[in-house]
């Protein structure tokens, strides 16, 4: 969200709200700044988010206190999580 405020877009606080605007895009067709989201609460709904950086990397905050960091969309437990990805520029 803060990232996305300094270069002037406003979005939603939660990534259930953030899931619901901007365009679908498949996994395959992500670019750079898009966000991707994931299911990692197991009720099949979406509860985290992060900034598609990439060569199928995302940058994420994994938790309240904990450093943003970069991780890979196969991840062993990320990719099962995978819920979809926005376009929001």
């Amino acid at each position: 969200m803060a990232v996305y405020h300094l270069n002037g877009i406003t979005l939603p606080r939660t990534s259930k709200e953030q899931y619901r605007i901007g365009k679908s895009i498949s996994q395959n067709a992500l670019a750079e700044g898009d966000l991707v989201f994931f299911d990692i609460t197991g009720r099949n709904r979406v509860s985290h988010v992060g900034i598609y950086a990439g060569s199928g990397k995302f940058i994420h905050a994994p938790g309240i206190g904990k450093i943003i960091r970069s991780d890979s969309l196969t991840n062993t437990y990320y990719a099962p999580r995978y819920k979809g990805g926005r376009s929001c520029l």
